[in-house]
């Protein structure tokens, strides 16, 4: 499997990246909160 088979795997990256740049980095920190948020709850 090489890199151009990585859209078809995770096909929601390719719809984060279609929007304007602040918001794809906004839902990115987001999910990186929500991350640290279960590693800080365990």
């Amino acid at each position: 499997m090489d890199l151009t088979d990585f859209g078809d795997v995770f096909q929601g990256v390719a719809t984060l990246f279609q929007q304007d740049p602040q918001v794809a980095l906004g839902r990115i920190a987001l999910i990186a909160l929500g991350f640290l948020l279960i590693y800080l709850g365990k």
